[in-house]
């Protein structure tokens, strides 16, 4: 995956070199996503009207609005193509107009959006724009941010903090869109980054934990602890810019004394009896191919910096897949179902968590709907060999969900290959996974129910009915390109 919030030190590199090339270099990801098109005309829909001070307008809905800041989902119709929609997070001293719709029409609206919301994509937030403090204990230096869900006490520089809490806010988004908040406890969950494992590794041993993942969620202590080597990634992209910057200023210089010794060139020129339309010519020749090389030396730049900033997804992509997975179980158990928790059947609970660790980034936008390559190849392969039937893993709570979600033994990769295919095609296949219907899916009262009983139901459909349905929906299903 991409990382999301490129790095605002090496935005500013690229910008400087930009000012040389005479062009823009974007410092964040496009707006473009991939989405199931909307059925709905957007014309017959009222909406909302949000300006920032920077001048971007955009016409939607507000998802969620908080004390300091709001969700706001656009929707686009560009021309001659489908509707879809962007999520934004949105602080809200950025914010010059709202035009909001009188409540009745806003419910109305938030109504319409509602089969749409799961095809919409989570566009990160600008890393520059994320209160920080610091704090020092010993001679570590921590960096907190206190946001409107979590609270984040990062070991690592402060670059690099910006860059993780840009991306856990986006998949938090995820989580409020699949699956929104029913409270909020007193305390914010806790979120402890380590910019190094041998960090995360003595804190887990101080907790007598002996796992192997880079993420773990304690439900005890209601915290998320996670590491991964953040710090050699920071001090690695730290010299690279330094001998970048010391590249620039001599290429630079260089740039100075070329067009210093110009009139220098001329007069030998003049000197050697050539005409003054002869020496314009030959000016503007030299001049051309020095804009050339001079160009071509900068780009190379911008395009080593372009693949250091790529190499943070290389170095977080376990950490961060296990801490979205880790940090939706802390979302259920916090913000949505903490009283009722336990009736949540532990192959939703597992199998959801796994639809957000294998999160697409496509550029900026986080994407939830696209099947995980992987899961799905798997679930395939067993699908046409010798079907698991779904009334086994219903009715199996012991099923072999892994201490620590590892997926060493064949048992446990197929029980999370089909709790991951049943969690992703109720959520966006059935739709299922909000209002009422899950609610009383998980309510006390459902655990009078058979485990298939129950199902049946939530689905509407006899098992053996939605069974087929959804083996051919699997079978036929596609990875992203």
């Amino acid at each position: 995956m991409d990382t999301a919030g490129l790095a605002n030190a090496a935005g500013q590199s690229c910008a400087r070199t930009a000012a040389w090339l005479g062009c823009l270099i974007a410092l964040f990801g496009s707006s473009q996503v991939l989405a199931q098109p909307l059925t709905d005309s957007l014309g017959t829909w009222k909406l909302e009207e949000l300006r920032t001070k920077e001048g971007k307008f955009f016409k939607g809905l507000v998802q969620d609005e908080r004390e300091h800041d709001l969700d706001f989902a656009e929707i686009v119709q560009p021309m001659g193509k489908p509707m879809y929609a962007v999520l934004r997070w949105v602080r809200k001293r950025e914010i010059l107009t709202l035009t909001k719709l009188p409540d009745e029409e806003h419910e109305q609206l938030l109504k319409r959006f509602e089969q749409f919301r799961l095809r919409t994509v989570i566009e990160a937030g600008k890393m520059e724009d994320l209160l920080l403090r610091t704090e020092e204990h010993g001679a570590q230096t921590h960096h907190l941010y206190d946001g409107p869900w979590f609270r984040v006490d990062s070991t690592t520089d402060e670059e690099t903090t910006r860059r993780c809490v840009v991306r856990i806010e986006q998949i938090f988004q995820a989580y409020r869109m699949i699956l929104p908040p029913k409270g909020r406890p007193q305390e914010l969950l806790r979120i402890r980054l380590y910019g190094s494992l041998d960090q995360y590794r003595d804190e887990l041993r101080r907790l007598k934990l002996n796992i192997s993942n880079p993420a773990f969620y304690s439900s005890r202590e209601r915290t998320i602890l996670a590491g991964t080597d953040l710090d050699t990634y920071s001090r690695h992209l730290t010299e690279i810019r330094h001998d970048h910057e010391q590249a620039r200023k001599e290429w630079e210089q260089r740039d100075t004394e070329f067009h210093k010794h110009l009139p220098e060139e001329v007069a030998k020129l003049k000197a050697a009896g050539f005409t003054q339309n002869e020496i314009n010519d030959e000016m503007n020749l030299r001049k051309a191919r020095w804009r050339e090389q001079l160009a071509a030396k900068y780009a190379q730049l911008v395009e080593i910096d372009r693949r250091n900033d790529g190499k943070f997804a290389e170095v977080t992509a376990q950490m961060f897949a296990q801490l979205y997975h880790e940090a939706f179980h802390a979302w259920l158990d916090n913000f949505v179902y903490a009283k009722s928790r336990k009736n949540v059947p532990r192959w939703l609970n597992e199998g959801l968590a796994q639809v957000f660790e294998s999160g697409r980034l496509d550029g900026q936008s986080l994407r939830l709907d696209a099947p995980s390559p992987t899961r799905l190849a798997t679930l395939q392969a067993d699908l046409k060999r010798e079907p698991w039937p779904l009334a086994e893993l219903l009715n199996n709570e012991n099923a072999p969900f892994l201490e620590g979600h590892a997926r060493d033994s064949k048992a446990a990769e197929r029980t999370y290959a089909y709790a991951w295919g049943l969690a992703w095609y109720l959520a966006f296949h059935e739709q299922k996974l909000s209002g009422a219907a899950l609610d009383q899916f998980v309510a006390p009262a459902a655990a009078e129910l058979s485990p298939i009983e129950r199902f049946e139901k939530f689905t509407g459909k006899r098992l053996p009915d939605f069974e087929k349905e959804w083996r051919r929906a699997m079978l036929e299903a596609r990875p992203p390109r």
